[in-house]
């Protein structure tokens, strides 16, 4: 028997209904609603995650508007200390402690943008191969993410 999807979410979303009650109420087995719910979770993490990660590489790959403004304001800000040296050379440091710290945010940014363009062509390959295996390697990743973000640094 063919699960509704809608009743399904209803159940277990908005009822918070246990997969067993779902299973009860939709005839179904437990062991259908879970895989029905991880095929859920595989797709909406990686929807989400494709979504989510395109906007936050998009708008950080917009570089040379970031740096022509922080340019136009150090030398406003540069111009203004012509009196004081010394302070102008502890501000030319911070200035170039910041574009430091930009350029390895963007270079991470283009990492992350090469490898999320690689993963989606292996994906796309892995599909038309073999889509059980394409989830498969969706599943795994999706793990390694999860154990990624449990780590906390002391």
């Amino acid at each position: 028997m063919k699960i509704d999807d809608a009743k399904l979410m209803r159940l277990i979303f908005d009822e918070k209904k246990s997969m067993a009650e779902a299973a009860r109420q939709l005839k179904v087995s437990k062991q259908a609603v879970s895989q029905r719910l991880r095929k859920w979770r595989t797709k909406s993490t990686y929807v989400v995650a494709s979504k989510d990660g395109a906007a936050v590489l998009n708008k950080g790959l917009r570089v040379w508007e970031q740096l022509k403004r922080c340019n136009v304001e150090a030398n406003r800000l540069l111009d203004e200390l012509e009196d004081n040296p010394s302070l102008k050379i502890k501000c030319m440091a911070e200035i170039r402690a910041q574009l430091a710290f930009q350029v390895s945010i963007f270079e991470s940014l283009f990492s992350a943008k090469a490898a999320a363009t690689f993963q989606e062509a292996v994906l796309e390959v892995l599909e038309q191969a073999d889509p059980q295996l394409r989830n498969e390697v969706i599943e795994r990743l999706n793990k390694q993410q999860t154990l990624r973000q449990a780590v906390t640094w002391a």
